[in-house]
């Protein structure tokens, strides 16, 4: 998941602190947090591999539909 503004972004974020030595000034990652949400709430991410828990998207049925002139 990627933040509307990255492609303002001065800086390059670790887990260790930024591109000029600051440490990370939050007790959490953004991008982490953000995954956790997507799992928790809808039961997919976009990175890291799948847990146990994890649904198999093979196994979800998707409704089709056509649209065609009357």
């Amino acid at each position: 998941m990627h933040s509307g503004v990255d492609w303002c972004a001065l800086a390059v974020w670790s887990s260790e602190g930024d591109s000029w030595g600051r440490p990370y000034p939050l007790s959490f990652h953004p991008l982490e947090l953000a995954e956790d949400a997507l799992r928790h709430l809808f039961g997919f991410v976009y990175e890291g591999a799948p847990e146990p828990d994890d649904p198999d998207p093979e196994q979800v049925t998707l409704a089709a539909y056509r649209v065609s002139r009357p």
